[in-house]
């Protein structure tokens, strides 16, 4: 990416927002659910055992609830599918707690009917908008990758250019230093030639 501008923020917004209103209408759900749990109680004769599975289903519900949001928000900034994927993991969990509380508790009243498809609405589209962020996520991280690989190629290309002129330049700088050598040689050569033949034949004076 060239210097000056800004990295392409991937981050979902509607997710996010998709996230906050889920947490504010989970803890009206879980408020209300308790509360409809307790008047059942005193209204209504509950099966041995079962009042205690309710409660415990629903607070379980409640903390796998917080580990979700937490995932899927910091997921969401970060922009890590690894995060993302984890809430959408334990949405999974979530979503089969709320179908027993839509079918299989021991007294369904109308609200809960309503209030759990709601939420389970609410957890049906933050899956969708999840797995469209970890989409979006993945396609950015292999483009990334593709840019370093091909930045790695034209470094590699430049320096071997660099490499081929300097074993080029080295290449004809030996050549002219064996120029230079061959041509003192040769002058040296002469000149040794020349004070052998001064003192082989030294030159005869001519008569007066």
């Amino acid at each position: 990416m060239a210097a000056g501008r800004r990295a392409a923020v991937l981050s979902s917004v509607p997710l996010q927002l998709l996230l906050y209103l889920g947490g504010v209408y989970f803890l009206f759900y879980f408020l209300s659910t308790l509360l409809m749990i307790i008047y059942k109680s005193q209204v209504l004769s509950f099966p041995d055992g079962l009042l205690a599975l309710d409660l415990s289903l629903l607070l379980l519900m409640a903390v796998l609830e917080a580990v979700r949001l937490y995932c899927g928000v910091r997921g969401n900034l970060q922009e890590s599918e690894l995060w993302v994927g984890g809430g959408l993991a334990v949405a999974l969990i979530s979503a089969l707690l709320c179908v027993y509380f839509l079918l299989w508790q021991a007294f369904v009243l109308r609200a809960d009917i309503i209030m759990s498809a709601v939420q389970l609405t609410v957890l049906a589209l933050q899956g969708v908008l999840g797995l469209a962020a970890i989409a979006s996520f993945a396609r950015s991280d292999t483009g990334t990758l593709t840019l370093i690989h091909r930045h790695t190629h034209t470094v590699n290309d430049s320096v071997y250019h660099s490499n081929t002129q300097t074993d080029g330049q080295t290449e004809r700088q030996t050549q002219t230093d064996g120029q230079t050598s061959l041509s003192t040689d040769t002058v040296e050569l002469h000149l040794s030639l020349r004070c052998n033949s001064a003192v082989l034949f030294p030159a005869v004076p001519t008569p007066e």
